[in-house]
């Protein structure tokens, strides 16, 4: 229950069924005797946990306040005719990210 609380903590996006898989590679000795673990109780052993599925969030970059600071520091060493900036460029990694993970 240990191992399955410390994974939750510093990956909370991970699937029932990674956290069985997860189980079964770091306790070796439950797959060599044939047991399994069905995905509902792993579920159980969360909710009594205190784990909740609950929608995640992805902090802006924008809010990093010193890297901003250090940024316009760069910058405030160049006139405005030496900058050339490019608009709507972006980069979607929406379908990677999970959208729910335990809390």
């Amino acid at each position: 229950i240990k191992y399955l609380q410390q994974v939750l903590r510093s990956q909370p996006d991970t699937f029932l069924d990674e956290l069985r898989d997860k189980l079964f590679t770091n306790f070796q000795s439950y797959s060599e005797h044939d047991l399994s673990v069905n995905i509902s109780t792993i579920y159980r052993m969360v909710r009594r946990e205190g784990f909740t599925w609950k929608k995640l969030t992805k902090i802006a970059t924008e809010r990093k306040r010193l890297q901003c600071a250090e940024f316009q520091l760069r910058m405030s060493k160049y006139q405005a005719e030496q900058l050339l900036l490019v608009d709507e460029t972006s980069k979607d990694d929406r379908t990677t990210f999970r959208h729910h993970g335990f809390a």
